[in-house]
């Protein structure tokens, strides 16, 4: 014998509901899809404008070097008037490999010529790095700026021939 009492979800009910969930999806893609666009719009403007300044925009100038077995003080100039640079990464260039030295930690400001020295102190960071500066060919200098509140070092160094 079959219950003849059994019914199920009328058809207007059924289409309400799927039409209702289908609303409720589409509002979370379109969100979540907003989101997704603006966070890639601001780190896409961000990265343009690093490498806009660490590019184009750096206009650092060796003024002049002074390199001895002990020390090398070089002079350096920023010709940018809209951006300092917050510091240095340092890596030294022996002809056996490439070491990261201590940061140079001082500012350098718009026109305003600085004076930084690198010694055997600044190498002893630097693991496995021979102990003088004896044998430097070169130094690359990464600046750090400062655009909208985020700070990077650039990717492009200045190259210092010993």
């Amino acid at each position: 014998m079959e219950n003849k009492n059994k019914r199920g979800i009328s058809p207007l009910i059924a289409t309400v509901l799927v039409i209702g969930f289908t609303i409720v999806l589409a509002a979370l893609v379109i969100t979540w899809g907003t989101r997704l666009f603006k966070t890639t719009v601001s780190e896409t403007e961000t990265a343009a404008k690093f490498s806009q300044a660490c590019s184009a925009g750096l206009k650092l100038e060796v003024e002049s070097k002074d390199y001895t077995p002990d020390s090398l003080s070089v002079t350096l100039r920023n010709n940018n008037q809209d951006q300092n640079i917050n510091k240095f990464r340092v890596i030294l260039n022996y002809g056996t490999g490439s070491y990261e030295g201590a940061m140079l930690t001082e500012s350098l400001t718009s026109f305003v010529p600085k004076t930084y020295t690198i010694t055997t102190s600044t190498t002893e960071t630097a693991e496995g790095a021979p102990t003088d500066l004896a044998g430097l060919e070169s130094v690359d200098l990464y600046p750090e700026l400062t655009i909208t509140g985020d700070t990077k070092f650039c990717e492009n160094p200045t190259n210092i021939e010993v």
